[in-house]
């Protein structure tokens, strides 16, 4: 299973009593950008490296620039974030391997991923308003 972790914005060390209290307490934390966002329309698939995919990243910048928001589930590279915004998607990657060992591995590995997918749509706050799915 894929945690996703958000780490909310740590205030600042030195402020002066009067900027970082109200009579009320201290002021409210707001959330970070990738909770803020609207709610995800589209959301792709991608059993592959995004952005590495031209054809998911052509396919996900035409839908955003049509006014849709998109969000993209493709396979974590090394060194890449789980979770990033890039060029107005939000992209969320999850562990696994693409192998070419053979049919089998194929599709336990496909199947594998499918799932982690599955399970992540269902929890992630983001995508819980999802119209549309595109399995690549």
């Amino acid at each position: 299973m894929v945690k996703l972790k958000m780490v909310w914005p740590a205030p600042a060390e030195k402020e002066s009593k009067s900027e970082s209290q109200t009579k009320d307490g201290p002021p409210p934390v707001s959330p970070p950008p990738l909770l803020r966002a609207m709610p995800v329309e589209l959301l792709h698939l991608a059993y592959t490296h995004f952005p590495a995919d031209t054809r998911v990243k052509r396919e996900t910048a035409a839908l955003r620039d049509a006014g849709h928001r998109v969000a993209v589930i493709a396979l974590q590279g090394p060194r890449e974030r789980a979770v990033e915004r890039r060029d107005g998607v939000l992209v969320i990657r999850v562990p696994g391997r693409k192998s070419r060992r053979g049919a089998l591995s194929y599709v336990a590995e496909y199947a594998d991923f499918v799932w982690r997918c599955r399970r992540l749509v269902a929890r992630h706050r983001a995508l819980a308003r999802v119209r549309v799915v595109h399995v690549h």
